[in-house]
């Protein structure tokens, strides 16, 4: 276990100063093991562990004892499960109360909570430490990160200011990501960096450490473009404001305003980007765009949301809320119920073949239609007319059913309403949050 040891000793002063992904120390401690148990991956530990509670604190001792291959888990990790049984009184009657709840159910998978306390109990104490030590500073680190493009975050300090600064810290995504990044090229439109010069050509971002760069405005009422060339990835474009938006939406979010576009973006602190005297909109510096269907490849948002593959068609696009109203999705998130009540759930849309087709995905249009319902319709009745002066032969009354006496066919009711079928309503201006 002292191998253990040795990678959080090296973790955690980089992480005294860093702006960590929250699951850092899981995915670093994954790497350890690996090294320790030649097995693959912190999920396959996590795989043994809960087969361990498969059997008994006995059966285990036979197992390493025997070393015989009756239970499926590699023998160095049952020995120090053992061992850390043996050591601690309270671990072994923790890891028999996770046998108990566990080995009933063997399809049950061990929930983090159970892992959590599991691991703790059979790695060393001073390595337990260090773990936590190390999941907090990554807890407080990640409070603390702004905006982030492709896998660079950052923060602007003083934005409203004619002198500002920009610290970056590169945060891997993934554990193929490099262990840092190159800046191959750096524009700085309507502005200047200051000296000392930090973001320049040649400069390495080490992961997990803070760059503060600061920069100088041309002009005090202009806006200052930066964008940074990265090395085999895609860079960094950055629109600092002379005003700090105190809006924290999330991307993705949408809102109902009284505001048009102009006013709201004025208001909102994203600026409508003029050029040549015309108003244009960049979905990879505004931070809203309104939910009329156009463009925003290039922004935050289009990362997360699916591609139209359509042919003639925009891959990514804002939502178009343009005169429909809107309605929630019969479901959420996975972990929610997925039942709801009749009377609110959307029944979904009927297709040519009969089949009722529900949306899954947010900014999907559903077309109108007429729910079940019946029109009642009453003809003129009978009518009756009688002779008072007749012949005996003669028809003394006869009845017919006015203009209605031969109904063979459907016809349609006269008078009926015009126009569409709506709820009362008021319009309103949508807007939806495209980048940080």
């Amino acid at each position: 276990m002292k191998k253990l040891t040795l990678f959080l000793l090296l973790l955690l002063p980089a992480l005294s100063q860093a702006s960590a992904p929250l699951d850092y120390c899981d995915r670093q401690l994954g790497y350890e093991i690996k090294s320790i148990y030649n097995i693959q991956d912190l999920h396959l530990y996590r795989g043994y562990l809960r087969e361990i509670l498969n059997y008994s604190h006995e059966a285990l001792q036979g197992y390493v004892d025997a070393n015989d291959g009756s239970i499926p888990v590699p023998l160095p990790i049952a020995k120090d499960i053992l061992q850390a049984e043996k050591a601690d009184a309270e671990t072994k009657r923790l890891l028999d109360e996770l046998r108990a709840r566990y080995s009933s159910s063997p399809d049950l998978s061990l929930g983090s909570r159970d892992f959590e306390v599991f691991a703790s109990r059979v790695l060393a104490p001073d390595t337990v430490a260090k773990w936590d030590r190390c999941k907090i500073t990554c807890k407080e680190c990640r409070a603390n990160v702004g905006n982030k493009q492709n896998g660079v975050a950052y923060r602007i300090l003083g934005q409203e200011n004619e002198t500002f600064a920009v610290t970056f810290t590169y945060l891997p995504e993934r554990a193929t990501d490099p262990v840092a990044v190159v800046v191959t090229g750096v524009t700085v439109i309507k502005g200047a960096a200051q000296e000392p010069t930090i973001l320049e050509r040649g400069a390495i971002f080490h992961r997990y450490t803070d760059y503060t760069q600061t920069f100088q405005r041309a002009d005090p009422e202009e806006d200052v473009a930066i964008k940074i060339d990265l090395e085999d990835r895609p860079g960094l474009e950055i629109l600092v404001t002379d005003s700090e938006s105190d809006d924290a939406s999330p991307v993705g979010t949408i809102v109902a305003s009284m505001l048009r576009w102009e006013k709201f973006a004025e208001v909102a602190g994203d600026k409508v980007i003029v050029i040549d005297g015309k108003q244009t909109f960049d979905p990879k510096h505004h931070r809203w765009a309104p939910c009329d269907g156009r463009d925003i490849a290039g922004s935050e948002l289009a990362k997360h949301i699916p591609a139209n593959n359509t042919p003639g068609s925009l891959p990514y696009t804002a939502p178009d809320l343009r005169g429909v109203f809107l309605r929630g999705l019969n479901r959420f998130a996975e972990d929610n119920p997925e039942f709801i009540f009749p009377e609110q759930k959307d029944p979904g849309e009927k297709q040519n073949d009969g089949s009722l087709v529900v949306r899954t995905e947010a900014g999907i249009l559903q077309g109108d239609n007429v729910g079940a319902h019946e029109h009642t319709f009453k003809g003129e009745g009978a009518k009756g007319m009688a002779n008072a002066d007749h012949d005996k032969d003669d028809i003394d009354k006869a009845w017919y059913g006015g203009e209605d006496y031969q109904q063979e066919k459907e016809r349609r009711t006269i008078k009926g309403p015009t126009g569409e079928t709506r709820p009362r309503n008021v319009a309103v201006h949508y807007y939806i949050r495209i980048n940080e």
